[in-house]
């Protein structure tokens, strides 16, 4: 009996919007600028800023800052509105001229007469970002550009009068583990989680076939993005904007494509008209990798690197980490081999390298994981790869499993400063994979690009139903690789498509001219 090598294999990758040939493309140009309150002078969040006469906006992130893209050349007037806000009018000047190629830059103050119902996600007055957190302050590329996008820490802010917790009339269409559907309550401050960390990669914009034809980014199989949005969701709760990353919403799904017979992919294309402007069109390109039985696989070598801290009290998040592990550990079969590092103010080896059939001793280590004390993640990743060095095979498929919530307090807390210690393992062929726990004091930024550095694959467990989705359903399978450092480029023939969007993949972006290029990073399968 087949087995899928890996959900993430049966994903669609790639998802463009094509706008036909219409005559030569008008000059643009770019609108930025961050939105504050007039009275506060906090950043809003959540604020449509529009241009009069078009139907060009962007959304504010938490930090107030959006940009809009592809503007036409002229004079133009800007309006704002808010979902919480019945009044919302800019202070000043709001007419803004755009020159084509340039970007201009503007700030926009704004006053309210409800300024109560106004969500503002942003760091606090009374908080100070440490040190490590400042270094995550930087320029980040994306697919066309590059721009500022700091890492964000969510902290809702406690407002003066009662929030009013009116639904809005949206539901989830996701279920909670009740099988309830929980209404969406846009004002709930105060049940927020709080200290969530998440990146804005920005948004990818339209660009003309006649400058660039040519789409190139590497592929990612996360799926964490869309597993932590169903959280917010089954709590009734709106997610943030910067935790959204269209890619792996796209990727959760199973699209039920036929294996290829042969080869090691196979690829799927789809073209229909996109339901909001009979003008363009959606091109969805999806990739299905080869299966494996499991007589075909190579021994497992794994070493599963677990978060002890005090943070894991959280939520009964251990037992959620403990739960995985079992599961895990009962898939795999005679020939592989565990171990387990545990991490809190520093590291220690729960189980030295052992044979499966020593499934009792295992359990033991496994049950014995308990909550305490600060968060060294550097030090638990670098013993994890020590011991995972230890007990490397070129026969073996050898990976370092992560669980945790991604909080770093003690030694290195940046993903740069962690995988500069183990890149030689890497290049070697040890992967790191990252799975997520918990809502509140919670660090997607850190397991996203552990993950992505570590040539591996970042999921979030947000319910016990997942640990068996996760865990249960052919894990063993999943700790293969099919192929690594894989990219995708689309031509587009100028004669046939205008324009195009990549939607997602902000952070995946690739050189055209380096799609080739062997020493370019990409993704795994």
């Amino acid at each position: 009996m087949k087995t899928t090598l890996s959900k993430m294999i049966q994903l669609v990758l790639v998802v463009f919007l094509i706008v036909p040939v219409i005559g030569v493309a008008a000059p643009t140009g770019t609108i930025e600028g961050i939105v504050t309150d007039d009275a506060t002078g906090l950043p809003v969040s959540e604020a449509w800023v529009g241009i009069v006469g078009t139907n060009l906006g962007a959304e504010t992130n938490s930090t107030g800052y959006f940009i809009i893209k592809d503007v036409p050349v002229g004079q133009f007037e800007i309006v704002i509105s808010h979902p919480d806000i019945k009044s919302l009018t800019i202070s000043g000047s709001h007419t803004v001229a755009v020159v084509s190629g340039k970007k201009t830059k503007i700030s926009l103050n704004c006053k309210t007469e409800n300024r109560d119902s106004l969500r503002l996600n942003v760091l606090g007055n009374d908080y100070k970002p440490q040190e490590s957190e400042k270094k995550d302050d930087k320029k980040v590329k994306g697919s066309k550009g590059t721009y500022n996008a700091p890492a964000v820490r969510y902290q809702s802010i406690m407002v003066p009068k009662p929030i009013d917790n009116k639904i809005k009339g949206y539901r989830s269409e996701l279920h909670s583990s009740s099988n309830e559907r929980p209404q969406i309550v846009e004002n709930d401050y105060f049940n927020r989680p709080h200290d969530m960390f998440f990146q804005n990669y920005g948004t990818n914009g339209f660009v003309n076939t006649n400058r660039d034809r040519f789409s190139t980014f590497a592929i990612d199989v996360d799926d964490a993005s869309y597993l932590i949005a169903k959280s917010y969701l089954d709590r009734g709760m709106m997610p943030p904007v910067d935790a959204i990353r269209v890619e792996e919403f796209v990727n959760h799904f199973d699209y039920g494509y036929n294996p290829p017979s042969h080869d090691k992919f196979r690829i799927f294309t789809e073209l229909f008209l996109s339901p909001d402007d009979n003008r363009s069109a959606l091109l969805k390109v999806g990739i299905k990798g080869r299966e494996q039985t499991k007589g075909e696989r190579k021994p497992l070598s794994i070493t599963f690197v677990v978060d002890i801290s005090g943070s894991m009290r959280q939520d009964n998040r251990i037992e959620m980490v403990r739960r995985s592990l079992r599961t895990a550990v009962s898939q795999l079969k005679k020939g592989d081999k565990v171990a387990i590092i545990a991490y809190n103010n520093s590291a220690t080896v729960r189980l030295q390298p052992v044979s499966i059939s020593r499934k009792g001793e295992i359990m033991r280590a496994i049950n014995a994981l308990s909550p305490i004390g600060s968060t060294n993640a550097e030090a638990g990743l670098c013993l994890g790869y020590e011991i995972a060095n230890r007990q490397y095979s070129k026969t073996r498929t050898n990976v370092v499993i992560l669980l945790s919530d991604g909080v770093a307090n003690v030694g290195s807390t940046t993903a740069g400063g962690i995988m500069d210690d183990i890149q030689r393992a890497v290049k070697r062929g040890i992967r790191l994979n990252a799975y997520g726990y918990g809502m509140g004091n919670y660090n997607d930024v850190l397991l996203e690009q552990l993950a992505a550095k570590g040539d591996g694959r970042y999921s979030y467990i947000n319910e016990m139903d997942e640990i068996e989705r996760q865990f249960a359903s052919n894990f063993a399978s999943k700790m293969a690789m099919l192929a690594r450092d894989v990219k995708i480029q689309v031509e587009f023939d100028p004669k046939v498509v205008r324009s195009y969007r990549l939607i997602g993949y902000e952070n995946r972006a690739v050189a055209d001219h380096r799609f080739r290029d062997k020493n370019q990073d990409g993704g795994e399968v």
